[in-house]
């Protein structure tokens, strides 16, 4: 081998996950009673326990298959067979690094990276990711918005200015991107009198605006074909809807797996989607600390403080460790292998 195995990214990685699993720890230790943690585990009724986990599955194994379906569309060029693998280690080593960055941020970047590995373009790679993204935060804008409306008078008065605030930030992501996406050539004007400000020889400078407008016009090639098939354009939205309804539907099986009575599936969607809202716009990786408050603070509306903070740990523990490690240890592995056979793409 010509590189280190273990390199000082990974470190960096590793000491995130820690500080990370440090930060929940301390939260955890100071909501919840031992004892009644306790006696529900002893109680638990694993079936829901694994069934939960097996939702966390399916939502990865449908953002593969979108991803998957979205490559293919955008380049012909890439074998059948290959797609399934390329989707999935996108999907996976993505949503690792989405889990230890800020607003997600690292996820797209490194998706990117991947695809680029795998043949496709950079235009081609944004126009997928691109897309994605619009999918997935039209779909769950609009979820979170119905249910938010309907079930507004149940909605704690504290928690509906954070759930506005989301809502209007993810609204206003959303038209931003998709004037991104529909009209990236109305940002070439910016790109070309920044080329022209900051470049001062004429060669690199027609170079650059040869580039963009190259980039622009890949761009919008991938986007048109994206966009060509409306058919499959309204398969993928049903696909994400499918994909967040298993992930808000976590703890609700979470929930009967510890046996906790008098809980509504529609209800549980309803906080999971208005919690979703309240944090998505919050600057800390993997939302630690404040998706355990947030949803404690939720759920002490339908039931008492302690099963809220039990039922709390347990979904934190499935719905963001148990990704975090299995993500983790799959992209630690997908690297390792590539570093030991540096002449094949895994």
């Amino acid at each position: 081998m010509n590189e280190k195995v273990i390199t000082k990214k990974d470190m960096r990685d590793l000491l995130i996950v820690l500080v990370l699993i440090g930060i929940t720890w301390y939260v955890m230790r100071n909501a919840i009673d031992i004892e009644t943690l306790k006696s529900l585990l002893s109680g638990m009724m694993w079936r829901y326990l694994f069934f939960s986990i097996g939702l966390l599955f399916l939502f990865w194994g449908l953002e593969a298959l979108m991803m998957g379906w979205l490559i293919h569309r955008v380049n012909l060029k890439i074998e059948r067979r290959r797609l399934p693998w390329i989707a999935l280690k996108t999907t996976l080593v993505g949503q690792y690094y989405a889990n230890i960055t800020p607003f997600a941020s690292g996820g797209q970047p490194v998706q990117l990276y991947i695809l680029k590995q795998h043949k496709l373009s950079t235009s081609e790679g944004t126009a997928v990711l691109m897309s994605k993204f619009l999918i997935f935060q039209i779909t769950v804008t609009l979820y979170a918005l119905f249910l938010f409306i309907r079930s507004f008078q149940a909605t704690p008065i504290a928690s509906r200015p954070f759930v506005i605030t989301g809502l209007v930030i993810n609204l206003i992501g959303l038209a931003i991107i998709a004037f991104s996406a529909f009209k990236p050539q109305v940002l070439f004007g910016p790109i070309d009198w920044s080329i022209r400000k900051f470049q001062r020889s004429k060669t690199r400078m027609q170079k650059l605006k040869t580039r963009t407008r190259q980039f622009v016009d890949d761009y919008q090639t991938g986007m048109a074909r994206l966009t060509s098939d409306y058919r499959e354009t309204a398969t993928l939205f049903l696909l994400s809807l499918i994909q967040l309804t298993a992930f808000f539907s976590m703890p609700y099986f979470l929930s009967k797996a510890m046996g906790i009575p008098g809980i509504h599936f529609l209800q549980m969607l309803t906080i999971q989607a208005v919690l979703y809202m309240c944090i998505s716009f919050i600057p800390v990786p993997g939302t630690v600390g404040v998706s355990e408050f947030g949803f404690v603070a939720l759920m002490g509306n339908v039931m008492s403080g302690n099963l809220a903070s039990t039922l709390m740990v347990l979904w934190r523990l499935v719905s963001y460790y148990f990704s975090l490690i299995f993500c983790g240890a799959f992209s630690l592995i997908t690297s390792l292998v590539k570093r030991a056979k540096p002449s094949e793409a895994p």
